[in-house]
């Protein structure tokens, strides 16, 4: 037996996804059962089965909702967007600002600053200003430990 799927059955398939989805929305909005019924032209019974089952796509959309508040608030919380390079290497959903977002990848990486430099074609004393904003903020690592460790192992 082969079963056909209609463009009337997919369409009607997706109304009804519609409406679990909105019915799921609007009760989370604090919405009375009787205005979502109203709302999606639908009785009260079909909105009360709705609700009585979970709906992934909305709870998929709520998971990434409070993803992005996360790290809205982690971007406001350290200094208007700047994070750790750590945190940047581990984590592509937060960003350094341009040049800064550069210097310290390429920093964290083991690169010295003449060779971060001759890379972005601009001066040291830009790489060295950057880097040293990024270490007073906390933003990566201080240089101190790094150059002591390439001096030890000579």
């Amino acid at each position: 037996m082969t079963v056909r799927t209609t463009n009337a059955t997919i369409a009607a398939k997706d109304d009804a996804d519609f409406a679990h989805k909105a019915s799921h929305v609007l009760a989370a909005r604090d919405y009375p059962r009787s205005a979502i019924a109203s709302l999606l032209g639908l009785s009260e019974r079909s909105i009360r089965r709705h609700l009585s089952r979970p709906c992934a796509a909305f709870e998929q959309e709520k998971a990434e909702r409070a993803a992005r508040r996360e790290i809205e608030n982690r971007n406001r919380a350290t200094n208007r967007g700047f994070c750790r390079a750590d945190d940047y290497l581990s984590d592509k959903t937060i960003y350094l600002r341009g040049l800064q977002k550069n210097i310290a990848r390429m920093w964290s990486g083991g690169m010295s600053a003449n060779e971060i430099r001759h890379e972005l074609g601009i001066s040291r004393q830009v790489v060295q200003y950057h880097v040293g904003l990024m270490v007073r903020g906390g933003r990566v690592a201080n240089p101190l430990p790094r150059k002591q460790a390439a001096l030890s192992s000579k």
